[in-house]
């Protein structure tokens, strides 16, 4: 985020600060930023465990899973590959401050598998988990929204 601050310091006042003081000053976020940045973290995590759970999954759930799902074991192990990839996408790249356009794309990727699991919940008449999974949603299109 420094570096950001640097760039945009010196794209604005072509001025190049002289001391390392200057250029590592603190960028002054708004509390919205930080209320994204949680939120960013928090699907994340969810996403990244999730995914851990598809693709290597622990034998009790595994029959649960194979039972459950309306895809094939290889089609929920891939799912699961692309959640732990959208998980530290969402965080990580921003955090770098690098290929942002390719964060927006891993959040549209997770809002497509979060709808998709709104509505098999949704279809089972899981009331709690259609809701726990649009929560998920609105989280992320608020942690995506701020810049």
């Amino acid at each position: 985020m420094a570096a950001s601050w640097y760039r945009s310091h010196v794209v604005q006042t072509g001025d190049v600060p002289s001391s390392a003081d200057e250029r590592a000053a603190p960028s002054k976020e708004s509390p919205m930023d930080v209320v994204a940045w949680v939120l960013r973290v928090i699907v994340a995590v969810v996403f990244v465990l999730h995914g851990l759970l598809f693709v290597w999954q622990p034998p009790g759930p595994r029959e649960r899973i194979r039972d459950e799902m309306p895809i094939t074991p290889l089609q929920v192990r891939l799912l699961g590959i692309a959640e732990v990839l959208g998980g530290i996408a969402l965080v990580v790249l921003p955090a770098a401050d690098v290929l942002r356009p390719l964060a927006y794309a891993a959040a549209a990727g997770i809002a497509i598998v979060l709808i998709g699991a709104a509505v098999l919940h949704f279809r089972r008449r899981e009331v709690l988990t259609t809701a726990g999974t649009f929560l998920l949603l609105i989280a992320l299109a608020i942690a995506v929204a701020a810049p």
